[in-house]
């Protein structure tokens, strides 16, 4: 999920990624590796679905390659 509070200094925004994965302050190790897994598996798939796309032309923005999963 994707919080949009903003914060007010950098200490703050450092720390709210991560206190927004979770739905208690302190979860245990069960739950805080699941999100992490889950959250390195997203960021990755992601990471890999936009490498996919190929410059066409200077008119043209740009075309997605598209592969069967």
């Amino acid at each position: 999920s994707i919080s949009s509070e903003r914060t007010t200094n950098s200490r703050e925004s450092f720390h709210a990624k991560p206190n927004s994965l979770f739905s208690k302050s302190h979860p245990n190790n069960y739950l805080f590796i699941h999100v992490l897994n889950t959250r390195i598996q997203t960021d990755t798939y992601v990471i890999l679905r936009s490498t996919h796309q190929t410059k066409m032309s200077k008119n043209t923005k740009y075309k997605t390659n598209i592969y069967n999963d």
